[in-house]
């Protein structure tokens, strides 16, 4: 049966899709939207805090009580009491709903930002682990010829399923927004780099790959003559 390819029809790409200005653009947007609503709260805040302290004042106190004296039984008094200052604390209520529903959508922000971020830096630590990589791959080229191929193999198993899994967990903690995007992707590729220079370093000096010393091995007389 003949199947009929049809043009999508989307027009947003995902964050994978996008190139670098693509994503630092969207990254940018939404830490702008981030500061917009920081500039909400703190107006809703403020806005409160005006409206308490000016309650302060006799005559925005007398504009709530009023001009009759409270009654003077105890649950006459509470009761009126209650009545005047319902408006206040309907308000105080009103801004800390808004302000708690403000911080929602700028923590829904942070985490979008968080994730194209996380493709940015993406797009870089990948490619520089092919350094990290070589590094890593000379020591090992040694010990197979020196221990067998079956730890070459072995060493070379344990080093990707180390950079698998800072990668995928770095990647999982930064989209939710638990972990900057920049550790996260590049973690991997620091701790392996800290582990695979000196180890590259002693096996370029001709010692040992596990040795803890990097002078080079001393020659055998014997060969010489």
């Amino acid at each position: 049966m003949e199947t009929d390819f049809k043009e999508s029809g989307r027009k947003s790409k995902s964050d994978r899709e996008m190139d670098l200005n693509e994503l630092w653009d969207a990254a940018q947007e939404h830490r702008n939207r981030q500061q917009e609503i920081q500039t909400q709260v703190k107006g809703l805040s403020d806005n409160l805090l005006k409206w308490q302290f000016g309650l302060l004042g006799k005559k925005k106190r007398d504009m709530i009580l009023g001009v009759r004296q409270p009654p003077t039984g105890e649950e006459e008094r509470k009761s009126w009491l209650e009545s005047k200052f319902r408006a206040t604390r309907l308000k105080v209520k009103r801004t800390v709903d808004q302000s708690g529903y403000q911080e929602k959508i700028q923590d829904s922000y942070r985490i979008k930002e968080s994730r194209y971020m996380v493709e940015f830096h993406k797009k870089f630590a990948i490619p520089f682990a092919c350094v990290v990589f070589t590094l890593l791959g000379v020591p090992m080229a040694v010990t197979s010829s020196r221990s067998g191929k079956g730890v070459s193999v072995s060493l070379a198993i344990a080093v990707f399923l180390i950079y698998y899994l800072f990668l995928m967990v770095g990647e999982r903690f930064a989209d939710r927004g638990m972990l900057n995007p920049m550790i996260a992707m590049w973690s991997a590729n620091i701790i392996l780099l800290g582990v695979g220079i000196p180890i590259f370093l002693k096996a370029i000096r001709e010692g040992s790959v596990f040795s803890f010393t990097l002078r080079p091995r001393k020659l055998d007389t014997r060969d010489a003559t």
